[in-house]
């Protein structure tokens, strides 16, 4: 069986075909909306030149919507989780 996220031969072929990025993208966009947001935030801070994950991280932190402050290891754990479904998605 061929399972890409597994086949460290060809790690950077895409996990999901266009169909399953798609079915993702429909249901999360109506059902997990913070995610979305969250996606569109990070794909920004990226665009906005920001690389290293500790300014990254930063900028998260700072658009938290969580009542309270989050530790730096939620905010790590959000990152490094966001960042994978990204390249997941393409």
């Amino acid at each position: 069986m061929d399972i890409p996220v597994l086949d460290l031969t060809d790690f950077f072929e895409k996990i999901f075909n266009e169909k399953e990025v798609d079915f993702y993208k429909t249901i999360f966009s109506k059902n997990v909306k913070g995610e979305v947001a969250h996606k569109k935030g990070c794909s920004q801070k990226l665009k906005n030149g920001l690389q290293r994950r500790e300014e990254i991280n930063q900028e998260l932190k700072k658009s938290s919507v969580k009542s309270g402050e989050p530790s730096d290891a939620v905010i790590n754990t959000q990152r490094a989780g966001l960042m994978a479904r990204m390249f997941e998605l393409g």
